[in-house]
């Protein structure tokens, strides 16, 4: 089907050859071409038939005419090969190399094998489909450029692909703290950002946060170091993290009351008050063994755990503010001095105390003026 073959013959009167005889072509009884006797009478003619079948050949010159069968069949072949890639992928991500088998005729040819290579070296053997179409994924895990490579018998097709590696995300956070430190002592918080690859990635936020609370942030170097100085005020024991985009890490630090000289804090406040009635509670810091007054120090002040501010020593150690309580009840205010890394911290305590009653009665002080004092807050309505 569809190849040139020959049609043939001669033109004889008696037996005797004619020249130059036009001789008319059929198929089937349709004129296709003509020809022309040569000088022993012989014609020929190349013709093709598109389509597959048996057909009827006729010859006619003079009036006279000969005729012949013959079967147009389809013998395909490969013909053409494509191959389709994406011009760029990551190491390790999968992609599609597909493609078509066509035969001399254009059509898919299906059923056939397709070899695959990949810079000369093969790694997949697959089947067209009926439409002589072919799929594979695959991937490729070392960077660089790469000729891909589509074989149907003598038949063939290339493509070219380039692998690079994935661009950078941050794979780990690390953080260093001292273990212990003192109050109010200044400490640093380090460590580094690294990506998948294992460097350290430069620019990013990183995040710090003292259990809950956050505590700023700071911005890793071109080595992906980050580091912050800080401190914490309060004894007790923390959990310290940091975190850049998704990832964290956790450091666990215990911050010391600072061991130094002695302390004594007292406290004196009025044993009765309204709501919101502005009062005054005072008091004194010393050393506890030479009774030297402290100036220049903060000292908080609570009402029953929740806070009143705070006043600074003066020069004879004396502190003193103006404070004020919202709500009706009996509560124990506080004084407390955190301590430095020179004093050890004090405060006036919460020893329990005894009202005659709850709101008339003078409220009695149990223990020395070194403990809280309980004051009795009732509404004049």
């Amino acid at each position: 089907m569809g190849i040139s073959f020959k049609v043939s013959g001669y033109v004889r009167e008696d037996g005797q050859p004619l020249s130059g005889v036009a001789v008319s072509i059929y198929v089937d009884g349709s004129y296709v071409t003509g020809a022309t006797t040569d000088a022993v009478g012989y014609y020929s003619k190349n013709i093709w038939i598109s389509n597959t079948g048996s057909y009827t050949l006729k010859a006619s010159a003079l009036g006279v005419s000969a005729s012949r069968t013959i079967l147009i069949y389809y013998v395909p072949y490969v013909f053409s090969v494509t191959i389709s890639a994406p011009s760029s992928a990551q190491t390790g991500q999968s992609f599609t190399v597909s493609g078509q088998v066509k035969d001399q005729y254009g059509y898919g040819y299906g059923g056939i094998t397709v070899k695959l290579y990949k810079s000369d070296s093969l790694f997949a053997s697959i089947f067209t489909d009926s439409g002589g179409y072919y799929s594979k994924s695959t991937s490729i895990s070392t960077a660089g450029t790469y000729t891909l490579k589509a074989v149907a018998d003598s038949k063939q097709a290339t493509r070219s692909i380039t692998v690079t590696l994935p661009l950078p995300y941050v794979n780990t956070v690390t953080i260093s703290a001292p273990s212990s430190v003192d109050v109010l002592t200044n400490f640093t918080i380090s460590g580094y950002v690294k990506d998948q690859y294992g460097y350290g990635m430069g620019g990013v936020p990183v995040r710090l946060y003292r259990d809950s609370t956050s505590i700023g942030s700071a911005t890793t170097s071109s080595s992906g170091y980050y580091s912050k100085s800080t401190s914490i005020s309060t004894a007790g024991t923390y959990t310290l993290k940091a975190v850049a985009d998704s990832k964290q890490a956790t450091r666990s630090i215990t911050i010391v009351a600072p061991v130094g000289i002695p302390t004594t804090t007292t406290i004196s406040a009025p044993s009765k008050a309204a709501i919101n009635e502005k009062f005054y509670i005072s008091g004194i810091l010393y050393e506890t063994g030479s009774g030297t007054p402290i100036p220049g120090q903060p000292i908080n002040h609570s009402y029953n755990g929740r806070s009143l501010g705070s006043s600074t020593t003066g020069v004879d150690g004396n502190y003193l503010k103006e404070v004020s309580i919202p709500e009706s009840g009996i509560w124990i205010i506080k004084s407390e001095f955190l301590g430095t890394p020179g004093y050890a911290a004090s405060s006036t305590g919460t020893e329990a105390i005894v009202a005659a009653s709850p709101l008339e009665s003078e409220i009695k002080i149990a223990g020395s003026v070194a403990v809280g004092l309980a004051l009795t807050i009732y509404s004049l309505s």
